[in-house]
C-alpha cells in the first residue's frame, strides 16, 4: 500500500492506448487520483497510426501520461519504467 498522500506509478502499454484513444478518453488516465501514467519510449513508437500518435502526443502535451525512456527491454517486460519511486503530492 502506498504512503497516505503518495502517488503510484503506472506503466501503460499500447493495447490500453489505443483502446482509450479510439473512445476519445485517453484525458481519463490524468483524471485519476492517486496515480501517474507512464508511456514507454518503446510503447510511444508502437502507437504508429498517425491519428492515434498525434493523440498520445497530445496527452503527453497535456500532462495526462508521461513519455519515459528506457533503454533496457528487460525493464518493459518486468514492468519497471526507470528507477521505483513512490511521489509525495
Amino acid at each position: 500500500m502506498p504512503e497516505s498522500g503518495a502517488t503510484r506509478i503506472v506503466a501503460v502499454d499500447a493495447s490500453v492506448l489505443i483502446n482509450l484513444i479510439r473512445a476519445g478518453r485517453l484525458s481519463l488516465l490524468g483524471a485519476i487520483a492517486g496515480r501517474r501514467f507512464v508511456v514507454p519510449e518503446q510503447v510511444v513508437e508502437e502507437v504508429s497510426h498517425p491519428e492515434q500518435a498525434a493523440a498520445l502526443d497530445h496527452a503527453i502535451r497535456a500532462g495526462h501520461v508521461r513519455r519515459e525512456p528506457s533503454t533496457d527491454p528487460s525493464e518493459i517486460a518486468r514492468g519497471e519504467v526507470g528507477p521505483p519511486q513512490v511521489v509525495k503530492k
